[in-house]
């Protein structure tokens, strides 16, 4: 954080665009797992470790350029990352909802923690879990 913070403005933004590029990879690859996974099943490991492995990083990075909800939508979809790796069953549709919702932030630029309509997102994402595990 202290590095960025030291880089000038047409550089943090510069790099805030390069970030919304990885997303738009993260999430075109994130659809592209998520095609094949079956409904009400575990998807493989190897699919599973990678929609983690994207959500992680993305969870990582969302903050440092302020995008405080993205951080907290794949955070959750990290979390029921690791309740299906322990139930074993995963629900294709919650991992869709995740897409969806990371796609909507980064779409809309949608900044910070989204106000009272990103409470509801995530408020929505984790009734969608809570009904799923």
């Amino acid at each position: 954080m202290e590095a960025m913070a030291q880089l000038s403005i047409d550089d943090r933004a510069a790099l805030a665009e390069q970030f919304i590029d990885y997303i738009d990879g993260s999430v075109t690859r994130l659809v592209e797992l998520a095609v094949d996974l079956p409904p009400l099943a575990s998807p493989p490991e190897e699919v599973s470790d990678e929609i983690y492995g994207i959500a992680h990083n993305i969870k990582g990075m969302g903050s440092t350029f302020g995008y405080d909800l993205l951080t907290e939508i794949s955070s959750i979809l990290c979390e029921y990352g690791r309740n299906v790796a322990e139930c074993g069953v995963s629900n294709s549709q919650v991992i869709n909802n995740h897409i969806s919702a990371i796609r909507l932030v980064v779409e809309h630029r949608i900044c910070g923690d989204g106000g009272a309509k990103g409470r509801e997102l995530i408020n929505g994402l984790n009734e969608t879990i809570a009904a799923n595990l």
